[in-house]
């Protein structure tokens, strides 16, 4: 997951993807990929063609020797495909959208300028705690261990709904009234466990 966060955290859906390691991205005198736990850049003070070529030979050889897993972060499964921006999927270990009582998020950026969110605790407990210090930040009096599914008011950060499901906090950033933003919320959120 922190491979891919720092990987995702650099790249741009715009760059030429190539198929190295889970996946790499290639620009002028830049090669980057992602595999496993690891995150490989390579770097070219040199330009052109041969060069280029280079970066990706490289890169193969360091990937085949790493010799890993190369398939992305489980949790990014949970996500619908309705709608999904391609190469716009990240995992922010900490301090998600400013807040440093939200960590380990992944979020996915979807037509109509919206993005979902989910956060995995180690427990339920854990959920509820952040749960509870996003309420006391926003002043809202809302007990989630009752309602598992409602709106913060986050003056910095819009209104933001969100749901929980045992281990799980997911919500929708930038798209509160949006009826798909709303429909492909209850599409992750059906795609949890429940720890």
């Amino acid at each position: 997951d922190d491979a891919f966060g720092i990987y995702s955290s650099e790249r741009n859906p715009g760059y030429h993807f190539l198929e190295i390691g889970v996946q790499g991205y290639l620009d002028e005198g830049v090669l980057n990929f992602f595999s496993g736990p690891y995150y490989v850049k390579l770097y070219s003070t040199g330009s052109g063609a041969w060069v280029q070529a280079s970066l990706e030979t490289v890169a193969r050889a360091i990937a085949a020797h790493l010799d890993q897993d190369n398939s992305w972060p489980a949790m990014l499964g949970v996500f619908p495909s309705q709608g999904k921006l391609p190469d716009t999927d990240h995992f922010i270990r900490e301090n998600f959208i400013g807040l440093d009582f939200l960590h380990a998020a992944f979020t996915v950026s979807y037509e109509g300028d919206y993005r979902l969110f989910v956060i995995k605790g180690k427990d339920p407990q854990e959920v509820m705690d952040m749960a509870l210090a996003y309420l006391k930040f926003t002043g809202q009096e809302i007990d989630p261990a009752k309602v598992h599914s409602f709106v913060l008011k986050d003056k910095y950060n819009g209104n933001i709904p969100v749901v929980l499901k045992g281990s799980f906090l997911a919500g929708i950033i930038d798209g509160d009234g949006n009826t798909a933003a709303r429909q492909n919320l209850d599409a992750l959120v059906g795609q949890l466990g429940e720890n």
